[in-house]
């Protein structure tokens, strides 16, 4: 006649038999664990007849549980945390070698367009003018190229001279509005040579300015 402990001395013996279940001098286990006694399972004493071999198997989950909860569970944890890598912390860019700060973009339509056979500035075209001489106070190397263009109206004489209008009107208004000439390189006209959409109607998207950041 034996007792459940036998049983469950059984079950741990067979575990790690089969190295399912570590040895706690193999894995230098703490204190706690390397000690540990089946009586710590706490399963109740009764006596168990070998020959009642469905007693025996209606046991072994009630001791699978504790040896779970008592032996694997904290030998998991233990080893789980001794595994597990220590991050190693970024070290910090040397100051000369950082990169340098872009400079801020500047938020602006480079394209003003114009009323039919004018070069006067509209309100819009005069509002984004005013936000692109603010933007460049934050952009002292900033360059501007002005270049002034038609649609497909008129001759092509005429139409040189007025893109050449429009892009002196653009330079004009935002050297009042602060920005310094010599930030002007190139002040230009194009003409009817370089539309948008290449046709003879009088469309507007082909009546600009554009202003290219250098």
């Amino acid at each position: 006649m034996y007792q459940q402990l036998f049983f469950g001395a059984a079950c741990v013996g067979v575990l790690m038999a089969a190295g399912l279940m570590p040895l706690p001098e193999r894995e230098n286990l703490p204190p706690a664990i390397a000690k540990f006694d089946l009586n710590d399972l706490s399963l109740p004493d009764s006596e168990v007849v070998l020959s009642d071999i469905q007693a025996v198997m209606d046991q072994l989950p009630v001791i699978s549980a504790r040896v779970e909860e008592k032996v694997i569970r904290p030998t998991i944890q233990r080893i789980s945390t001794a595994i597990q890598p220590t991050p190693t912390p970024t070290p910090a860019m040397p100051a000369e070698l950082a990169l340098p700060v872009s400079q801020p973009q500047i938020g602006f339509a480079t394209v003003v367009t114009f009323d039919l056979d004018t070069a006067d500035l509209d309100e819009d075209a005069i509002a984004n003018l005013n936000v692109l001489a603010v933007a460049l106070e934050n952009s002292p190397t900033a360059k501007l190229a002005i270049f002034g263009h038609t649609d497909l109206t008129g001759s092509d004489a005429y139409n040189m001279t007025l893109g050449q209008a429009r892009a002196d009107q653009v330079a004009a208004y935002l050297t009042a509005a602060g920005v310094a000439p010599d930030r002007i390189d190139l002040v230009k006209s194009f003409g009817e040579t370089a539309p948008r959409v290449k046709t003879q109607a009088p469309l507007r998207d082909n009546r600009r300015v554009h202003i290219e950041l250098m």
